[in-house]
């Protein structure tokens, strides 16, 4: 009886120092593959992530830090699958349903991209960059008219955003909305005189738009050249725009040597 008693309490032991173990290993594992993460070394901190995973079935940040770093090597459907796993363990998880929302976006899944971000705003309604990234989703899919009330918004909660009202004056553009339009894409370069999309939408108003007074080919080879320079050329859209700004300028030889040089 007493090499019995002596067998269970070893036993008793041997449990306690394992159930010891998987709560301080867990941690462990889970701030090594954060730091990882945040060194962007993302198979270190799928591989880190994945054993805390394995401790702690029930770690949400665990699933939702791995489904970031799936995100970032474009492995979007484990990215989704541990996003979704983030938010059955906490469905307020708003880190997780952000992300979600971003991945289904980068894989151009727009209408599960859309019905992410409403179920964000209802966990999580200011933040304006929630508002700015669905209104791109609508901005992408042609639906300007919804993408304008989430600019809206957006810019209500911080309206010092040049991209957002970049992005805002496309939508109104795309809306026949000219006079909004003019607004929005002089107030973004003034915000970001440095925005490369800003000085390019610009550029692209005032070569292109329908209504000739709106029109200024001036500025616009002028915004569409810094818009390129920052870029370093890189961007054959945005030499595109230079081209359209050209021939509004009426130097047509100019126009198609950039259009050539895409």
């Amino acid at each position: 009886m007493k090499t019995i008693r002596v067998f269970i309490a070893i036993t008793a032991l041997i449990q306690c120092l394992s159930s010891w173990a998987a709560t301080t290993n867990n941690p462990s594992c889970y701030e090594q593959g954060v730091k990882n993460f945040n060194n962007r070394d993302w198979d270190k901190a799928i591989k880190a992530l994945s054993q805390s995973i394995e401790i702690n079935p029930t770690n949400g940040p665990a699933f939702d830090y791995r489904g970031g770093a799936y995100f970032m090597k474009g492995d979007f459907d484990k990215a989704i699958s541990d996003f979704n796993q983030a938010i059955r363990i906490n469905p307020t998880d708003v880190d997780a349903a952000f992300d979600l929302a971003s991945v289904y976006r980068a894989k151009g899944e727009f209408d599960k991209s859309i019905s992410s971000w409403d179920k964000y705003m209802r966990l999580n309604p200011t933040n304006d960059v929630a508002y700015k990234n669905r209104a791109s989703v609508y901005n992408a899919t042609g639906r300007y008219n919804e993408a304008l009330k989430d600019w809206n918004e957006g810019l209500r909660l911080n309206p010092e955003d040049s991209t957002a009202l970049a992005m805002r004056e496309f939508a109104y553009f795309k809306t026949s909305q000219f006079d909004k339009a003019a607004h929005d894409a002089i107030e973004a370069v003034r915000l970001g005189p440095t925005n490369g999309a800003a000085l390019n939408n610009l550029a692209w108003f005032r070569a292109t738009c329908p209504v000739a007074s709106f029109r200024n080919s001036k500025e616009a080879v002028e915004a569409a050249t810094k818009a390129c320079e920052l870029a370093k050329w890189t961007r054959w859209e945005w030499v595109d725009t230079l081209a359209a700004a050209f021939a509004e300028a009426g130097n047509f030889e100019k126009a198609v040597s950039y259009e050539k040089r895409q």
